[in-house]
């Protein structure tokens, strides 16, 4: 879980750089911010977020089936079932 509140927090904290980026352009003001910059830096992080969504999703899914011990770390897309 802390890889993805890391990613949803480092995208939310571009989001609010943008917005207040915008904000000051739109009253005239310098903001500070290179808006165009973190724009195109949005793809990637939200990129980061649904990957890390994923880990956590297997991860947890394996955990239901008993397959992972529930400790952090590599989570194998799809492992094949324990005879």
């Amino acid at each position: 879980m802390k890889d993805w509140e890391a990613a949803v927090s480092r995208l939310q904290s571009t989001g609010l750089r943008i917005s207040m980026g915008r904000s000051a352009e739109q009253k005239g003001q310098q903001s500070g911010f290179d808006v165009h910059a973190l724009l195109l830096e949005l793809p990637e992080l939200k990129q980061e977020v649904a990957e890390a969504d994923r880990r956590v999703r297997e991860q947890v899914r394996l955990e239901l089936l008993g397959q992972h011990d529930g400790h952090a770390g590599e989570v194998a897309a799809d492992p094949s079932p324990s005879s």
